[in-house]
């Protein structure tokens, strides 16, 4: 009988344990560019050729490609009659960016709009690509209703005899215990099994006794 509640203990403390929350994900990583070789028609391109992105994220280009490249926006000069222009992008910080054999660079980007660029060594025609930076969602500013409760304090209505106005009943919400999340679950279910345990243990020492 003890060994069967042993295990029964066991088995219950694992699955409340399973039940709590796993820790979250680390933050994501930087959307990536990645500069490649061996591209079809052309030696060189970047890989996707449009990324986009929200307002305030960091754009990394990676070079895979085994030869220097130099990221640079689109100007009248390198991409008019090219492809769309300079763009409708307000971040002004985004012009130029070397990035060297095996390395890096990258960029966040301040202003929605689009940002097509090039490759200021090989040309628009052989490497170019674009960045559409998207606004932030705005947060939603929906209602929210308040449903009434068993344990509400109701306050009755009182009348203003000069002006004729009427105060609605105000209903008080109880007091509600605030939530502890995981910390509080996983101290539940150590409690639950230690107590457990412990009846397993009391029993085996009764039929231990003579």
């Amino acid at each position: 009988m003890s060994r069967l509640l042993l295990a029964v203990s066991v088995g219950f403390v694992g699955s409340l344990i399973a039940l709590v929350p796993a820790s979250g994900a680390g933050p994501a990583a930087d959307p990536a560019v990645t500069i490649s070789a061996n591209c079809g028609v052309y030696q060189f391109c970047f890989t996707p050729a449009t990324i986009t992105i929200t307002d305030g994220e960091t754009v990394t280009w990676s070079n895979q490609s085994g030869t220097e490249h130099i990221v640079s926006r689109c100007d009248p000069a390198s991409c008019d009659g090219n492809g769309p222009g300079t763009g409708t992008g307000t971040d002004s910080g985004f012009t130029t960016g070397d990035v060297p054999t095996g390395g890096t660079f990258s960029h966040t980007f301040h202003g929605p709009g689009t940002y097509p660029y090039l490759c200021s060594i090989h040309g628009y025609a052989v490497m170019h690509g674009e960045v559409v930076v998207q606004a932030p969602t705005p947060p939603s500013t929906a209602p929210t209703s308040t449903a009434p409760t068993s344990t509400g304090v109701t306050v009755p209505s009182s009348t203003t005899a000069q002006s004729g106005a009427t105060t609605s009943p105000a209903t008080v919400a109880p007091a509600q215990l605030a939530r502890t999340g995981r910390a509080t679950n996983r101290a539940l279910a150590v409690g639950v099994g230690a107590l457990v345990l412990g009846l397993a243990a009391a029993t085996q020492r009764r039929r231990a006794r003579p």
